[in-house]
């Protein structure tokens, strides 16, 4: 017979005491913004208090190195960010002839706020999130789409809102969390219908 006491629930000051430690765990730079969004959700669905322990225990002991976002600028090509970078509380990009992708989910942020600001000319903009991030777009767009596509969650408690501010001309803006598929352009899928087929040529006989 098994007579071990029943695991104590998590009182809701211990959830947000927890809580509290990671926040300032990625205010100093130990947890990337995907990592304390997962551990965050955790905190608040721990069945235990062992549980609740567990996602405080291990944190890194100091911040990695990370990379600066000063604001950068292309011509005939790509901007991508992506994997550990530290954003700081703003991000700036700007392309001519290119596309820019920014992807957040190991971007390392010390504020309640990020701002995302974006623009191209001829180009798409394309921001990643994690799932449960509020998002706020702004901007404009000329001969071009704007999708603002979050998988259907609650914003997860302490994470910074993210604010993005995209323009664009012949481009499109798409700001998707990572739950929701990457597509296709409508400007590009319509370039790629315009593009001649090469012609069939009959294979040489044997």
């Amino acid at each position: 017979m098994d007579e071990r006491l029943p695991a104590r629930l998590p009182s809701g000051d211990e959830r947000d005491a927890a809580a509290a430690r990671l926040s300032q765990a990625r205010r100093d730079g130990r947890l990337v913004l995907a990592e304390f969004c997962d551990r965050i959700d955790a905190v608040y669905t721990a069945d235990s208090i062992e549980s609740l322990e567990q996602i405080t225990t291990n944190l890194p002991a100091a911040a990695p190195v990370g990379i600066s976002s000063p604001p950068v600028f292309s011509l005939f090509g790509d901007i991508v960010v992506s994997g550990r970078w530290r954003a700081g509380d703003e991000v700036r990009v700007r392309t001519v002839f290119g596309d820019a992708r920014i992807d957040l989910a190991e971007a390392i942020t010390d504020d309640d706020v990020l701002h995302v600001r974006c623009a191209t000319t001829f180009g798409d903009v394309c921001v990643q999130v994690p799932d449960g991030v509020e998002v706020e777009l702004t901007g404009l767009s000329v001969f071009g789409d704007r999708r603002l596509e979050l998988a259907a969650l609650p914003r997860i408690p302490g994470t910074p809102l993210i604010k993005v501010h995209a323009s664009t001309i012949f481009g499109d803006v798409r700001v998707r969390s990572a739950g929701v598929p990457q597509a296709a352009s409508v400007w590009r899928r319509a370039v790629g219908r315009l593009r001649p087929v090469p012609p069939e040529h009959p294979a040489p006989p044997t």
